[in-house]
């Protein structure tokens, strides 16, 4: 109850010997008297008194004496049995094992720390009893400190604190206090423990597991876990809901309602599958799972067993990675590698797939299987005349007209830039009859934007035989398919004879080589020659093969195959050196009368960006003034306009080179290629120069190309001169130049010295009146 004071043992003895001694003294006073009077017999006087008074004292000292030497007895042992135990408390408390430390209540002063807490901070125990607890932690948290301290939010619950240690660490401590007195003032006894190590791990637990959860919610595939017991799924992020179309908490569904979401065909595979994770501990597998939408996805599954510690697999976690749009891409790269985006036909891989698994069907049937192999004419310049938007839909156009041919077991194919294929199985045709289908259906004009483009096939065929495989079909297809474009049918069959000019070809490019190396490559010179005058006026300079074995080999016979094997930039930069080299030496020899030395750069090379400054370089090594150098080009440099060559021809004539314009009349020429581009002469082809003085249409061929040059400032050469009716026809209708055998052959050098030597006048014009020149009928 409230107000009531509990005593103790000491107490209790003092209160019943002060009742005894009260109870003792008050019957002595009342009823002494009395006894004494009844019992002895005494009657009182004053010497009575004074006796019976002396005897009550005399007793009652006796007593108090026996109370106090009592009393101090029990008090000494009470004290001895207190110092023993407070001696006992003392030692328990320095040699805790838990940090333990005692601060007054009211100024936070540390009275008294124990070993365990000495150490734990790194302070002495002189510097600990002249610190505050505030002291021992960060100064941002001392006031929070202080406030826990001052209150009694410590006692009877832990409080995790952070505690800075005199070499500045921290560590977390759980503090566990309570109230004690000590020498009558309030104060605390605090427990430590530490806890840094747990928290850390807490802390680390707790990242982890946000860190899970971020991977989870950012992770592409979906996560999954089954509870084994209930053969339920418990958990699924948020992938799930997006991969089938479903609220997740939807999907937290019993196994059996999840099978049947999958596609039926695949449900006792993951039944299986689930075995196995049970067997084995984990397991993976694909499976088609029905989506919201109605479609259809792919997922692969993979899942591991948790065991618990009796060996029993409580649950299953794994993840479900969609391969719906990995097979939807696969199945698109597939196509793109196997069939040509343009033209929608197998490429060449796919080809050689198809072919190798049709070829030996029927190996024995007639007529055997034909593989036809064919390119377009001249399709590079289609693409250069009109663009390459203009070469792509050309090829369409054939992909078109070659798959308007396919018949059940055959296959076609683009198998290159502007090449394709047929393969034809065995017993439905012949290799000739193929090729004349092929040419009759392919070939024709392809409109586009005011463009009509003629497309006209090199077509090589190759028969099968019993051993052949796709890759030796076409191999030998190709080969005779270079062979068709020298025929006048276009159709070549392959034969062994084309394998030996392949290999010819082959061994042309290495003598080649070789040549070069050995400088076996020769400049020879035929003079251009005044059809008046007689007088050479330039020299166009030739390239001949100076072979060991063939003796001297003319250009014709090997400049196709340095184009093909890409030595023509070596061997005109050759040829371009040497000429200019004889140019100045002519000039320095001959001054006014030294000739212009023509110099014939191919396609090729007047595609080389740069051709300029190779011209240029050429012209300032060999010091020869640049108005004795001349260019000499065909027509197929003006096919595309705008382009590098065109380019090139703009540089070189910017430099002052002359320009000119060798067969004109027989390829892609129009008159606005001689107005738009800076030609200084047009070269006249031998095919009209032959019958020029006897074929009236060729020779108004002849005149209308003199006349128009002339109307342009152009000057003119005829090749191909033989004849002086040709030469006399020639002049007549005002022909400024002549080449040919009838006036001199291609020489070496030294004979064209001793021509300019001798006047400059070739021999057969020697002697002969000077020829006239008729302009509009009048004779000049």
């Amino acid at each position: 109850m409230k107000g009531r004071v509990r005593m103790g043992r000491p107490e209790q003895l003092a209160m019943r010997t002060a009742i005894a001694f009260a109870a003792a003294a008050a019957g002595w006073i009342l009823f002494s008297d009395l006894v004494l009077d009844r019992v002895v017999g005494i009657r009182f006087d004053g010497r009575t008194d004074a006796l019976k008074g002396l005897a009550f004292v005399s007793v009652v000292s006796v007593f108090l004496y026996w109370l106090v030497l009592r009393n101090n007895r029990t008090v000494i042992g009470l004290a001895d049995r207190l110092a023993h135990q407070a001696a006992i408390d003392a030692r328990l408390f320095r040699s805790s094992p838990e940090a333990m430390w005692v601060y007054d209540a009211d100024t936070l002063e540390l009275v008294e720390v124990n070993d365990t807490f000495v150490a734990a901070t790194g302070y002495s125990r002189a510097d600990l009893l002249r610190m505050r607890v505030p002291d021992l932690t960060l100064e941002s948290e001392r006031p929070a400190v202080e406030r826990i301290a001052r209150t009694s939010g410590l006692i009877g619950e832990p409080q995790v604190l952070l505690q800075v240690l005199k070499d500045g660490a921290h560590r977390w401590v759980e503090i566990t206090s309570h109230a004690i007195d000590v020498e009558g003032r309030r104060a605390r006894l605090a427990v430590g423990r530490d806890v840094t190590e747990q928290r850390l791990a807490a802390e680390a637990l707790r990242a982890s597991e946000r860190r899970l959860a971020g991977i989870l919610a950012s992770m592409q595939e979906m996560a999954f876990s089954v509870d084994m017991q209930e053969r339920r799924i418990t958990y699924l992020n948020e992938v799930a809901a997006e991969l089938l179309g479903r609220p997740t908490d939807e999907l937290l569904m019993s196994l059996a309602e999840f099978v049947d979401l999958v596609v039926p065909e695949d449900r006792e595979r993951l039944r299986a599958t689930l075995g196995d994770v049970v067997e084995k501990g984990w397991a993976e597998t694909e499976i088609r799972l029905r989506s919201a939408a109605g479609g259809t996805r792919t997922l692969r599954l993979k899942g591991t067993a948790v065991v618990a510690a009796d060996g029993t697999i409580t649950q299953v976690d794994g993840i479900a990675t969609d391969l719906t749009h990995r097979q939807e891409l696969e199945e698109l790269v597939h196509h793109q590698r196997s069939f040509d985006q343009l033209t929608g036909l197998p490429v060449r891989r796919s080809f050689i797939e198809a072919v190798d698994a049709a070829v030996s069907v029927g190996p024995h049937l007639e007529p055997p299987a034909i593989l036809a192999m064919f390119d377009l004419d001249r399709f590079a310049d289609i693409n250069e005349a009109a663009g390459h938007d203009a070469g792509d839909h050309v090829l369409c156009r054939v992909a078109e007209r070659l798959q308007a041919l396919v018949e059940p077991g055959m296959v076609a194919a683009r198998v290159g830039g502007d090449e394709f294929a047929l393969f034809c199985p065995a017993g439905l045709t012949s290799a000739q009859q193929l090729g004349a289908r092929l040419r009759s259906t392919i070939e024709g004009l392809v409109s586009l934007d005011g463009y009509e483009f003629f497309v006209s096939l090199g077509v090589g065929l190759a028969v099968a035989e019993p051993s052949s495989t796709a890759d030796d079909l076409l191999r030998n297809a190709h080969l005779a398919m270079s062979a068709a474009k020298a025929r006048t049918s276009g159709v070549e069959v392959y034969s062994p004879s084309h394998h030996v000019q392949a290999v010819d070809r082959v061994r042309a490019e290495g003598d080649l080589r070789r040549a070069l190396s050995e400088d076996r490559l020769l400049a020879v010179y035929q003079p251009e020659v005044d059809v008046r005058t007689g007088r050479m006026i330039g020299a166009e300079a030739l390239i001949r093969w100076d072979h060991p074995e063939r003796g001297l080999v003319a250009a014709g016979e090997f400049i196709a195959e340095a184009e093909r094997s890409n030595l023509i930039i070596e061997v005109g930069d050759l040829m371009l050196r040497r000429a200019l080299e004889q140019a100045a030496h002519w000039h320095d020899v001959h001054g006014p009368a030294a000739p212009i030395v023509w110099v014939n750069l191919s396609r090729r090379e007047l595609d080389d960006p740069a051709v300029v400054d190779r011209v240029r370089q050429a012209i300032d090594a060999a010091g020869v003034p640049v108005h004795l150098v001349g260019i000499e080009v065909t027509e197929t440099a003006f096919v595309d306009e705008g382009g590098t060559a065109t380019e090139s021809l703009a540089g070189l004539a910017a430099m002052g080179v002359r320009l000119a314009l060798d067969d004109f009349g027989t390829g892609w020429s129009s008159l606005k290629s001689l107005k738009s581009f800076p030609l200084s002469v047009v070269k006249i082809d031998s095919s009209f120069v032959g019958n020029v003085a006897s074929a009236s249409r060729d020779r108004k061929i002849v005149q209308a190309i003199i006349g128009m040059a002339h109307g342009m400032s152009m000057s003119t050469i005829a090749e191909g001169v033989e004849t002086h009716e040709q030469l006399e026809a020639l002049a007549a209708l005002g022909a400024d130049r002549a080449q040919g055998y009838l006036l001199a052959r291609p020489e070496p050098a030294s004979v064209i010295d001793d021509l300019l030597d001798a006047g400059g006048v070739v021999e057969v014009m020697r002697d002969r009146p000077r020829l006239p020149r008729i302009v509009g009928g009048t004779q000049m």
